[in-house]
């Protein structure tokens, strides 16, 4: 918190291509963390209805694994990689105990029939999400 953040502006980032982008030295990014039903959503929306960018972890981990030109390098590769085998093997853990609970309940004639769930986030490493923000930035 309150901790300097230096950018480079890249090819994707020339003013000339963004005109109206908030100049470095008047920048101000914010990152909201907390549990779950702590209003987070609701202050990036006031952030958003205040004209404020608002990049949510989902974004900046689609946007990596999209391949964008600012991130070739072998580092970058191994990350996608890693992030795209941590998915995978999150998702099939979710789908097998999905299977499990919905086996289980059709078993049980007296229940009704199981709704399956979502998998509602990802446990990704906290060193990884960061790096991305960092290249999102």
């Amino acid at each position: 918190v309150g901790e300097a953040v230096e950018e480079e502006e890249g090819p994707e980032m020339d003013r000339a291509d963004y005109p109206i982008r908030v100049p470095f030295e008047d920048r101000v990014n914010a990152l909201l963390v907390g549990p779950p039903l702590t209003g987070r959503t609701s202050v990036a929306a006031a952030l958003a209805a205040d004209g404020r960018k608002v990049l949510s972890l989902d974004e900046v981990v689609q946007w990596a694994m999209s391949g964008p030109r600012s991130m070739k390098c072998e580092e970058d590769t191994m990350m996608r990689d890693r992030l795209l085998e941590q998915i995978r093997r999150e998702e099939d853990e979710h789908e097998r105990l999905e299977s499990e609970k919905e086996s289980a309940t059709a078993k049980n004639k007296k229940l009704a029939p199981y709704v399956r769930k979502p998998l509602e986030h990802h446990n990704l490493a906290v060193e990884d999400v960061a790096y991305l923000i960092r290249q999102r930035a």
